[in-house]
């Protein structure tokens, strides 16, 4: 009888932990900045997108800023820049957490259903934009996370 009560306490506090683990995690966020940049080698073109998000404390809103100059055929260059503000909805699973933009709100910059840009704007910008990022521990001292097939960010 003693083992069920110790299976079931052992069980039950691995469960609080993780539902906790979440609430902790989330209100004990501190302002954070990511930097991107992602370079698009097209036949016809070369692309680079530079990329700055600003994750305020609570974590479900984001300021999204981006330069990309686009450098066309004969040596044609164009730029532009974006600037968003971000809301997201977290889901958190055991080794992962599933983000999803709920809405996009752009200050300045291209709509992002431009065809000659559309592509080059972070996909997560974009309202409607669901992903799983996967977390990852790096030499004891931070946390890698990314999204499948695509780059970690430190």
């Amino acid at each position: 009888m003693i083992k069920i009560y110790v299976i079931f306490a052992s069980l039950f506090t691995f469960a609080c932990g993780w539902f906790f683990f979440t609430w902790v995690s989330t209100y004990t966020m501190k302002d954070c900045i990511s930097k991107n940049i992602i370079i698009y080698d097209e036949p016809d073109r070369y692309i680079v997108s530079r990329s700055t998000w600003y994750t305020w404390w609570s974590g479900n809103e984001h300021k999204y800023s981006a330069q990309v100059l686009i450098d066309g055929p004969q040596g044609k260059l164009e730029s532009f820049s974006s600037e968003r503000v971000i809301e997201t909805e977290y889901r958190f699973n055991f080794d992962s957490i599933n983000v999803s933009t709920i809405k996009s709100f752009r200050i300045a910059g291209p709509l992002i259903n431009d065809p000659r840009t559309e592509k080059y704007i972070d996909p997560q910008a974009k309202e409607g934009f669901t992903g799983r990022l996967y977390l990852f521990r790096y030499k004891d001292s931070c946390i890698l996370s990314g999204f499948k097939g695509i780059l970690l960010n430190l």
